[in-house]
């Protein structure tokens, strides 16, 4: 998979129905209104290439709530790029 940027994450997590909801010490939170699950990650330039666990984590939360399976994120990630 190409490098994938925070901005890029941040849009995908938009698209499948997730907002943020603030910032906690230098971490943007994400809220999904329909699960109620949470993504989190720094508050880091939008052009910055996510950390490979930041990435894991947002990828288990949405399997784990039934939002989008590994392989339709990984691929919404791609298009986004």
């Amino acid at each position: 998979m190409p490098e994938v940027t925070y901005g890029q994450l941040e849009e995908v997590l938009r698209a499948l129905g997730f907002s943020l909801r603030g910032i906690v010490k230098q971490n943007k939170l994400y809220r999904h209104e329909g699960t109620g699950a949470v993504v989190s990650f720094p508050d880091l330039p939008a052009d910055d290439p996510v950390m490979q666990h930041h990435l894991v984590a947002a990828r288990m939360a949405l399997d784990a709530n039934g939002i989008a399976d590994p392989l339709y994120f990984a691929d919404q990630l791609q298009k986004a790029s």
